[in-house]
């Protein structure tokens, strides 16, 4: 039998469990199949809604041509049988050989088995599935997810209940903390956790729960938790304060005890048989301790960190290494109740982070961290393994790999067997996918890790041959067509056109990658920023975006784009917002601290800004950009020679500016002017052999200190909508300018965005 897993993933197997890869890669045909198998297997659809469905777009003959096609493909790939028909009218898909996840949960919540039902939803039902211009089916994709998630937390109550009469109170509060998970903000299922816990004697957890919902309600609503929550965690403090002073009372009350109590002296005997007792007792402690410190290492209900590799000086092999943690990770999430996370798409941490493990493990909630090196031996590279409980610090070798990088696939699926092996003292199977056509060319698949890295290292221009080299080899390659979308949507959005061939190309590649491989959630969100960038409405990004972070929601890199496209709509609560996903998701990357100062500037809250950047200099302290952009926050507070031992700290290779009046704001300026001399110097040479916006030749000239003549450019160009004018409230350039007047009545002249 056929079986098709949509809750929290989506995976096809067939009746020996061999993945069918190559529907998974075409949205539309999954989607289609999706449907035909809803709400359960043997439902009967008609022809004529799943052409308004799918293909609304098309006249009635195309679409049923279209659908003809489409029926042929699942037939070719579902198996034989599993596609069926009644006449001309009705399709649907045969239960004896094809079934869903969904439907299962479904059946065992009918038949009122709530634990089995509730343990059958991992996730949103197609989760990161998109189709464009297929709005009606959308909308059925919404109904169903919203349907689905509340028979889960049907099923997850009354399994809670189950469990609470039977008195099995910790695995009440593990499924309790699952339906939280599903909805959050629902205070009665919260106040259940928090009465389990406390019943379970677990105080500190209930009340833990307790301020993690107050601070969301206060994050995201400006609200406070109702008074009958209160009221009960108010009880659970009472009671703990009440304890504490019995315990500390406990000696005194036992000194003063009554003379009636029997004080006469023990005999040797009982001290001898005391004593072979306790030294019972110790052994069976010391051997429970080991059963026990073995158990608690399996993956049950473990959460596994994927800490960034360690790779000695290599950038590149730090973004491979990145990558197979990646793949690791979206191996085993789900497997066993093993939950993973990662350390961020590719941040690399400073080493005392490395080392702190039970800093990282409160961080993330992880119990188990994997730890990889990579080292480059000869033309191949040898990957090194361990996995480290976190609670214990023991440590647990894994194998060791030697590969090449057109081989790294394989070695994630390897390393990801030994991982769940170690876990569940099982291996994983690895079996082979069935259908040759997924498999990427091997050198495309190499070129394709190298334009990445270059990218990521902001080398676009070498990033961009490497991602065009790799698709000439292999044109089904999704990661280098991404890679392309990324490269395209950077020079779109660094371009002073409104509208660009650039942004063009972008939204050409991603949706090239999106087809290729409906899993990719990069180029959706590249496609997102562009289409906002054109029409300058976020709505217009919004739902893509939603989409692109359900395909991936532990990629920080994400949140970031989000962040970027509400930074150039002046919305900044919202970019912070988004941004402060991305570092929950890699709290330890320095560069998403800076962003995060860096809005803070944007926004004109230079205090906020100089919290976080001492944060990020804790860090990394040796960073000159860094120490650049505390110049600018101390600046902005007035702290002028704060502001210039920042920048002697940034260069300290540049002499010291000096002013006539030996005042540190004057010689602060003057610094400034020196470095906005040179990029003038760079942008007339531009406008020279070519055409240059008047907005960018206005910015280099009040950096170089041509204020009145800068300031007659921007009012020249703001009109234009370039999204250079949109970045101008963040942009270093202008700060001497930005609280004047005539610079304030620029930034209101310039269209605003919609929503």
């Amino acid at each position: 039998m056929y079986l098709l897993e949509t809750l929290g993933r989506i995976r096809l197997t067939d009746a020996a469990g061999r993945d069918v890869d190559h529907l998974l890669r075409q949205p539309k045909r999954l989607a289609l199949l999706a449907y035909l198998a809803a709400p359960h297997p043997g439902t009967w659809h008609r022809r004529e809604v799943l052409l308004g469905v799918f293909w609304p777009e098309l006249d009635a003959a195309h679409a049923r041509t279209a659908l003809r096609n489409a029926l042929h493909v699942l037939r070719q790939h579902a198996g034989v049988g599993v596609i069926r028909t009644r006449g001309d009218d009705d399709v649907s898909v045969d239960p004896a050989l094809f079934a869903t996840d969904a439907s299962d949960m479904e059946h065992d919540a009918s038949a009122g088995r709530a634990s089995e039902a509730f343990a059958r939803y991992r996730g949103e039902y197609l989760r990161g599935l998109y189709i464009k211009e297929a709005g009606t089916f959308e909308r059925w994709l919404d109904d169903e997810r919203r349907r689905l998630l509340a028979s889960a937390r049907k099923t997850g109550l009354a399994a809670v209940d189950a469990c609470d009469q039977s008195g099995d109170l910790e695995a009440a509060v593990e499924l309790i903390e699952r339906v939280t998970e599903l909805d959050p903000h629902d205070e009665s299922v919260v106040r259940r956790l928090i009465a389990l816990l406390d019943r379970c004697g677990d105080h500190a957890r209930a009340l833990a729960a307790y301020e993690r919902f107050r601070s969301r309600l206060g994050d995201e609503f400006s609200a406070e938790p109702a008074a009958e929550t209160v009221a009960q965690v108010e009880a659970i403090r009472a009671r703990r304060v009440a304890n504490s002073v019995l315990r500390s009372s406990a000696p005194a009350l036992l000194s003063e005890a009554p003379a009636s109590i029997d004080k006469r002296p023990v005999s040797t005997q009982h001290i001898s048989r005391r004593w072979t007792a306790r030294r019972l007792m110790f052994a069976a402690g010391i051997v429970i301790a080991a059963v026990s410190a073995l158990v608690a290492f399996r993956g049950d209900g473990k959460r596994l960190i994927i800490l960034p590799p360690e790779t000695g000086a290599s950038d590149s092999l730090a973004y491979l290494g990145s990558w197979i943690g990646d793949q690791v990770g979206r191996e085993l999430r789900g497997v066993g109740g093993l939950r993973t996370v990662r350390s961020g798409a590719y941040g690399q941490w400073p080493r005392a982070i490395r080392g702190d493990l039970p800093r990282v493990g409160r961080a993330f909630g992880a119990t188990v961290a994997l730890r990889t090196t990579l080292s480059a031996v000869g033309d191949s590279i040898l990957l090194a393994a361990e996995l480290v409980d976190i609670g214990t610090k023991t440590t647990f070798p894994l194998d060791r790999y030697a590969f090449f990088v057109a081989d790294a696939r394989d070695v994630s699926s390897r390393l990801a067997a030994a991982v769940a092996g170690k876990l569940f003292r099982a291996a994983l199977p690895q079996a082979p996918h069935a259908d040759p056509r997924r498999l990427v060319n091997s050198e495309s698949f190499r070129l394709a890790i190298d334009g990445w890295y270059r990218k990521l290292n902001t080398n676009d221009a070498a990033a961009e041959s490497l991602f065009r080299a790799a698709i000439d080899l292999d044109r089904t390659n999704a990661r280098a067509w991404a890679g392309l979308s990324s490269v395209y949507s950077v020079a779109a959005l660094t371009s002073n056109e409104e509208w660009n061939s650039a942004a063009k190309q972008a939204e050409e590649a991603g949706w090239r990658a999106m087809e290729l491989d409906s899993l990719e959630g990069t180029p959706l969100a590249n496609i997102a920023i562009l289409r906002a960038l054109k029409s300058r409405r976020l709505s217009d990004a919004e739902s893509l975006f939603a989409r692109a972070i359900a395909l991936d929601p532990a990629n920080p890199e994400l949140y970031v784009i989000k962040a970027t496209v509400y930074r150039h709509a002046w919305q900044w609560d919202k970019a912070r917002d988004a941004l402060r996903f991305a570092r929950e998701l890699d709290p330890f990357a320095p560069g998403l601290i800076d962003r995060a100062a860096t809005l803070e500037l944007c926004a004109g809250r230079p205090r906020e800004a100089l919290v976080l950047n001492r944060a990020a200099l804790a860090l990394d302290a040796a960073s000159s950009d860094r120490h650049r952009q505390a110049a600018r926050i101390f600046a902005r507070l007035g702290q002028w020679d704060d502001a210039l031992a920042e920048l002697r700290l940034a260069d300290p290779t540049q002499p010291a500016e000096l002013s006539s009046d030996g005042s540190a704001e004057a010689a602060y300026w003057k610094s400034i002017e020196r470095v906005g001399r040179t990029e003038l110097a760079r942008r007339e040479k531009q406008a020279r052999e070519g055409w240059l916006p008047p907005v960018m030749l206005g910015i280099s000239r009040i950096y170089a200190g041509d204020l009145d003549g800068g300031m007659s450019l921007l009012e020249n160009g703001v009109g234009s909508g370039t999204p250079s004018l949109y970045r101008l409230p963040c942009l270093p350039q202008v700060d001497r300018v930005r609280g004047t007047p005539r610079f304030k009545a620029i930034l209101a002249a310039i269209p605003k965005w919609q929503q």
